[in-house]
C-alpha cells in the first residue's frame, strides 16, 4: 500500500513517467529473472497499482470538474504528445549514449566495467551457475531505462537523473569486487 501510494505521489509530481521509472525496471526484472507470480503476487501488484492510481485520479477528477476544457490538453497533449512528438527537446535515439558518459563522470569507466560484469553474471545465471542478483537487477534497471529514454523522441539530460541510483548500485557492486 505504502509503495503504491508513494508512486501515486510521484505521478503527481512528475506526471505519468513516474510509472515508467518504477514499473519498467520491475517488469523487466520479473520477466528476465523473477519467479513466475502466483495469485498472491498478482494480488499484491493489483493492490499497489490501485493505491498508485488514487492520488493522480483524485487530482484529475478535481481538475476536470473545475476546468472541463483542460482535460484533453492536459492529459494527452502535455504528457503523451510531448513525449512522443519531441516538440520541445527532440534528439536522435543515440543522444543518451553521447551525453550520459559525461553525466556519470568520474564513474563512467567503472559503470561500463560494471555492465560488462553484469553481462558475465547474466551468462553464468543462464548456464545455471550462481550469479549476483543485485548486480543483475541494477543492470537490468539501468539498461531498461536507457532503452526507454532512447526510444522516445523527447530528450533532456535531466530526464535520466532518476536512473542514477541504478548506475550507483551497479557501479558499487563492481567496485566491491574490484577492490576485494
Amino acid at each position: 500500500r505504502g509503495a503504491g501510494l508513494l508512486v501515486g505521489l510521484a505521478v503527481l509530481a512528475k506526471g505519468p513517467v513516474a510509472f515508467v521509472f518504477v514499473l519498467l525496471p520491475l517488469l523487466v526484472w520479473r520477466g528476465l529473472f523473477g519467479p513466475k507470480s502466483g495469485a498472491r503476487a498478482r494480488g499484491a501488484w493489483i493492490e499497489a497499482l490501485a493505491w498508485a492510481l488514487i492520488p493522480p485520479l483524485a487530482w484529475a477528477v478535481a481538475v476536470v470538474l473545475r476546468e472541463p476544457d483542460l482535460a484533453l490538453d492536459l492529459f494527452f497533449r502535455q504528457h503523451l504528445g510531448k513525449a512522443m512528438d519531441g516538440t520541445s527537446h527532440p534528439s536522435p535515439f543515440w543522444y543518451h549514449l553521447k551525453v550520459q558518459p559525461l553525466m556519470l563522470f568520474p564513474w563512467t569507466f567503472a559503470t561500463v566495467a560494471a555492465l560488462a560484469l553484469a553481462w558475465r553474471e547474466w551468462r553464468a545465471r543462464r548456464a545455471g551457475r550462481p550469479a549476483d542478483e543485485g548486480l543483475l537487477f541494477s543492470a537490468s534497471w539501468f539498461i531498461a531505462m536507457l532503452v526507454f529514454f532512447s526510444l522516445i523522441t523527447e530528450k533532456r539530460e535531466l530526464y535520466f537523473v532518476p536512473v542514477f541510483p541504478a548506475a550507483a548500485l551497479l557501479t558499487a557492486r563492481w567496485l566491491v569486487r574490484a577492490v576485494a
